[in-house]
């Protein structure tokens, strides 16, 4: 079973996870952890997420460590994804991001990327997005959830398997260039 991946970028990567996991070996560690392999596996126990998920950084580098936050969570209906945090005072630029004032029943606040007045697009574009998030990754403990970490073991793929659907950011922790994806 395969679904589409959408990944906005690579290397502090902002990736919505909507692709099945691919038969692929890999070892479970626990939340968080710290892995030196090419495959992470996540073994949390939130019984609200799908744990299906899969990201996919295909041009890492040999000995840098990436680390992967969650910033919101994701449901789909079709084609269509909605985010969602808890936190209606994540402390998010608004010209990237909007969240709701009003929690649904479950708590949860609607995230949406900021429109312009007339609604037709974003204020800002996705590269000025990236650039955003790329300031913010002293703060990213903090603004997102720690999934966990790989120590890329030679240049080439690494992946995060059986994640929940979510929005997500890699955070490298050697200063990188961005790579063609």
């Amino acid at each position: 079973m395969k679904k589409t991946s959408k990944i906005l970028a690579l290397v502090l990567v902002v990736a919505m996870v909507v692709a099945m996991g691919v038969g692929t070996v890999a070892f479970a560690v626990n939340l968080g952890a710290d892995v030196t392999t090419a495959t992470f596996t996540y073994t949390g126990t939130n019984p609200k997420a799908t744990t299906d998920g899969k990201i996919v950084l295909s041009n890492s580098t040999k000995d840098t460590t990436y680390t992967l936050y969650k910033l919101f969570d994701a449901t789909f209906s079709g084609d269509n994804v909605s985010y969602t945090t808890t936190d209606k005072d994540l402390a998010l630029d608004a010209d990237y991001f909007t969240i709701a004032t009003q929690a649904d029943a479950n708590g949860n606040y609607a995230v949406t990327r900021t429109m312009n007045t007339d609604g037709t697009a974003t204020k800002k574009t996705d590269a000025e997005l990236i650039t955003y998030l790329k300031g913010l990754k002293a703060q990213m403990a903090t603004l997102g959830v720690k999934v966990g970490s790989i120590k890329s073991p030679a240049n080439g793929e690494i992946s995060w398997e059986k994640i929940p659907y979510g929005y997500y950011v890699i955070v490298p922790d050697k200063p990188t260039e961005p790579k063609a994806a």
